[in-house]
């Protein structure tokens, strides 16, 4: 059985979901992936999203080329988004 119970359904919002623009959070045990969907999960599909990825997160997936360090996604709000740029140095 699908996650909303609809495998045509399941099929195109996880798709958005690995196709989504993110930011890295990179810390020195974990990288903190903030998902920006490009679609807006309301709701009981927000729900079941979150859902999926708390349980990739229980896999505790460590990065390729960094071992040790551990992976994390969420789904983030652009509300939440707030662009800094630092030009030189």
């Amino acid at each position: 059985m699908g996650a909303y119970d609809n495998y045509r359904d399941d099929h195109g919002y996880f798709r958005q979901l690995t196709q989504s623009a993110g930011v890295l959070e990179v810390g020195t045990d974990e990288i903190l992936i903030h998902l920006f969907p490009r679609t807006q999960y309301g709701g009981e599909m927000r729900r079941i999203v979150s859902n999926v990825l708390e349980k990739l997160n229980a896999e505790k997936l460590e990065h390729p080329k960094l071992p040790g360090r551990r992976l994390r996604f969420r789904l983030a709000h652009r509300s939440e988004l707030d662009l800094k740029i630092r030009i030189g140095r």
